[in-house]
């Protein structure tokens, strides 16, 4: 029989050419602890520790869909996001580390105890909502998402998680937003922004397995989403009330004048921690400026 240590350096052995040792090190122990029901101290020191020839052979699996690129939280079946643990699979894009910048800086911008209506338009794995509700406890947050597959993960998430969220099919790219609620004080979305041309820039492990509907955009005119809900949402927006968006690190400065061609103010762009322009958000006027 095979102990831990025989286990650990399967992972090592095989993965080396293609990642790097901190990320063998989080795909290994993520996988023993969860197989072999062991805790990150009893990992960490290693010790006899005994793994059975189906357990082994399993890690063996794993690796192999590793060397294919099947995404890593594909295989875990979970990931952490902000904190929190979420399910994770094909269904929905990946959460990524930008979006808990997102989420931050929204957090930071809503006092914890306010009682305000936030809509996620996008919302994929209900990441987003999800992370807003678990600290805006007093917020009403609603998930509006197009696919299927998606809003049965973001089901298979709520449950997970014990978080509520009102959840809803909607297609961010209708010209009637009258469907969904009103009196947002924000709405965020993540929106699909990659033109398909650039898709062959991508990561094939990306390409491969994450769904392509969240992804890409036409090659003519890969703001749409953005323009779409800056249209259409003011109209459920209270005055004062905010547009979130995470976009595409070229495309700031068009996002920031698809928020002054339909009048919100106080438009600012963020840089996340790699120092790329990655979020921006803009104010619905306030009605009485508009008479003025």
């Amino acid at each position: 029989m095979t102990d831990l240590s025989s286990a650990r350096e399967l992972f090592f052995s095989k993965l080396s050419h293609k990642f790097s040792q901190s990320e063998i090190k989080l795909m290994s122990n993520t996988f023993l602890i969860e197989r072999l029901g062991l805790s990150k101290t009893e990992i960490m020191l290693g010790g006899e520790v005994e793994v059975p020839p189906s357990d082994f052979k399993y890690f063996g699996d794993v690796i192999d869909r590793l060397i294919k690129d099947e995404p890593f939280q594909y295989i875990a079946g979970t990931t952490e996001f902000y904190g929190l643990e979420l399910k994770c699979d094909s269904r929905a894009l990946i959460p990524r580390p930008e979006t808990e910048e997102l989420v931050q800086w929204m957090i930071d911008s809503i006092p914890c105890e306010s009682v305000l209506r936030i809509g996620d338009i996008c919302s994929g794995s209900g990441c987003i909502g999800l992370a807003l509700k678990s600290k805006l406890k007093m917020c009403i947050i609603d998930s509006y998402e197009l696919s299927d597959e998606a809003l049965s993960l973001i089901a298979d998430n709520i449950k997970h998680t014990g978080l509520n969220l009102n959840v809803e099919k909607f297609d961010a790219l209708s010209t009637d937003f009258s469907s969904i609620q009103k009196n947002y004080s924000a709405l965020v979305s993540n929106p699909p922004y990659i033109p398909f041309k650039d898709g062959s820039d991508m990561h094939e492990n990306v390409l491969a397995h994450e769904p392509h509907m969240a992804l890409f955009v036409e090659d003519d005119d890969p703001l749409v989403f953005y323009d779409n809900i800056c249209l259409n949402g003011k109209a459920v927006l209270i005055d004062g009330g905010w547009i979130y968006f995470e976009i595409h690190e070229d495309l700031a400065a068009q996002v920031k004048s698809i928020f002054e061609g339909n009048g919100f103010v106080n438009i600012e762009v963020r840089k996340d921690l790699q120092g790329k322009e990655r979020m921006v958000r803009g104010q619905k006027l306030p009605s009485h400026h508009e008479q003025e």
